[in-house]
């Protein structure tokens, strides 16, 4: 219909982005040592700096940083129930944040990666 739809369409956002990170945070033992807490700590920065700028402007080092996050992710040793929850959060959270974002390309070494 005639209404706005924004603001419904916003919290869902918000809501979809808000339960990725808490999922994130339960599966962090499922990705190497540090990449969780590297992409959460992003994450926070991200949001609490959001009402000075638009998420986009902000957002330059947070795409390379949750795609060096699914690449490690993939490439670790391990499969079990952590590792696709923690996968799962991690796409979830670059498809809400960055829904017309190119094919993850990573770029941004992780942790414990080599340089």
């Amino acid at each position: 219909g005639g209404r706005d739809e924004g603001p419904a369409r916003d919290a869902l956002h918000d809501l979809r982005t808000g339960a990725d990170i808490v999922a994130l945070q339960g599966a962090r033992e499922g990705l190497p040592r540090g990449v969780a807490e590297v992409v959460l700590r992003e994450l926070a920065a991200l949001f609490f700096g959001r009402r000075a700028l638009p998420l986009a402007a902000q957002a330059g080092a947070m795409l390379p940083r949750l795609d060096a996050a699914l690449d490690a992710a993939v490439h670790q040793r391990a499969d079990d129930d952590a590792q696709r929850r923690a996968l799962a959060a991690l796409v979830g959270l670059r498809r809400n944040l960055f829904p017309d974002a190119p094919p993850v390309r990573p770029a941004v070494p992780m942790p414990g990666e080599p340089r």
